[in-house]
Parts: structure tokens; sequence; C-alpha cells
């Protein structure tokens, strides 16, 4: 399921905000003080956190990054006070043209200030070429492995863009407009589909909410509801599930923002 979470969870979200903070508080807190121990210290590095978490961190030779970060452009002033928009989107797949198409529609309706796409399952070139005819002026690339996974970040010149990492399951940037002072760090996750393999994703999450800024948007698609009311369709979810990426989420200080 794809969903956008903050920091400040209290503006955002309403009462179906407190309802799953509440469920979390009551059912899974009590039990913190046994998973807290999991959540992998600050000073250590992501290649560490990665292979403990199952989770390697892509090879810098898999990395493709069009535009130098400190040459991305800045806009006007006025033009930097506009709103952001953030999108992203579990793609299946751009090796599609009618998915090229569908993308660059969604793309032109939304007018997104970043875009962070999942399971891409093409390689360099194909994606350089979509950036172009999308229209942002800076591409980071995470390949896929195979014929599977594969990650995009692209960004319009609206202020400074620099990455702070990435991996097979993420990319984050911290990101400051120009004229303004305010500066905040996005995070494109996508969690892992297997559902062995989950609690390394949520590991995964608890660090990169140790780096800075605090102020922190996640966009992406976690594989995963924080309550049957997200379900459309399908099999019934494990409680179990929903409430270890609930307590992920309390311990990250990231509120559901819900479906988008």
């Amino acid at each position: 399921m794809s969903k956008i979470s903050q920091s400040s969870p209290s503006s955002a979200g309403g009462g179906r905000l407190s309802h799953w903070k509440r469920v979390a508080r009551n059912g899974s807190v009590a039990q913190s003080s046994n998973s807290d121990s999991r959540i992998l210290p600050e000073k250590r590095g992501l290649e560490d956190v990665s292979k403990e978490c199952g989770e390697a961190e892509h090879p810098s030779k898999e990395m493709r990054y069009e535009a130098s970060i400190s040459e991305v452009a800045y806009v006007p002033a006025v033009a930097a006070r506009q709103p952001l928009h953030h999108q992203g989107w579990n793609c299946r797949g751009l090796g599609n043209p009618r998915t090229v198409q569908d993308l660059h529609l969604m793309v032109t309706e939304k007018r997104p200030t970043f875009l962070f796409l999942m399971e891409t399952r093409v390689r360099n070139e194909k994606l350089q070429r979509i950036r172009v005819r999308l229209g942002f002026e800076g591409l980071l690339i995470v390949e896929p492995i195979g014929r599977s996974g594969g990650l995009a970040f692209m960004w319009k010149d609206s202020g400074e863009v620099d990455i702070i990492n990435y991996s097979l399951r993420h990319i984050c940037a911290s990101i400051k407009l120009r004229g303004s002072d305010f500066q905040w760090k996005f995070t494109g996750f996508y969690g892992n589909p297997n559902r062995a393999l989950r609690e390394a994703s949520w590991h995964l999450l608890n660090h990169l909410s140790s780096y800075s800024p605090r102020d922190w948007l996640c966009v992406g698609d976690f594989n995963e509801i924080v309550d049957l009311t997200e379900m459309v369709g399908g099999l019934v979810r494990n409680e179990q599930q929903m409430e270890n990426f609930r307590s992920t989420l309390l311990r990250c200080d990231l509120g559901d923002l819900g479906f988008r």
C-alpha cells in the first residue's frame, strides 16, 4: 500500500491518526522495551545496518546520478515559496510504453516537484530518457537486480538536494529551498514485499530516523497497513504484522497520512 508519512504527526491525519496511535500504544508499546534493543545505534554506518537487516546496500557501481548535486540550479525566490508536491508510485516496470504514458499523464496532472519510483525494472539509459520526457532536472537511480526491483528519485531544480544514502530499498536526501533556512529529510522507501523479511525493513527505517535533518517526509510503498480499514480486498492481514508497523512509526515519530 502506498502511503505518505511525516514527522509532527499532530498536524495530519486527525482522528484517524489518534486511533492507530492509541491502538499501538495500548497493544504493542508495552513490548517496546524488548524491541528497542533491535534499534541499531546512531553511529553505525548504513552498510552495517543493511547487512544485519538483510537489506544489502546497493554497490556504488550500480548507482547512476544525473547532474552533480551541487550544480542543481535554484529557482527564483518567488517560485521557491510555491507549494511543493511529492509523488511516489510503485510502477511495476517501466519497460511497457503504456506504463510510461500513464506516468507522464500523472506527472502532467499532479506536477510533482519530487518523484519517487519503485520497481522500475529498467536500466539507466531508459530512465534518463523518461526523466527528460517528464521534465525533471535531477535523477538518482538504484538499478534493478535482474528483472526485479529498481528505484528512481527525480526532482525539479527547486533548491539544494543532497543525497544522504541509498540502498535497494530506499533513497534518502536532505532538501532545502533557496531563500529559506528550513531543511527537511526526504526518504523514498520501499518495504520488502517478502513478509518474512518485513522486519528488516523496519530496522532500516528505524536507522534512517537517526539522520539529520529531524523534520522528515517519508514517501513510498511500505507493503504494510496500519489497520484493516486500509484493506481493499485480499486476505485478512495478520494483526501482529500491523502492530509491528505501527510500533515502528511510533519509534520513528512518523504520522500516517493515509493512502493517497
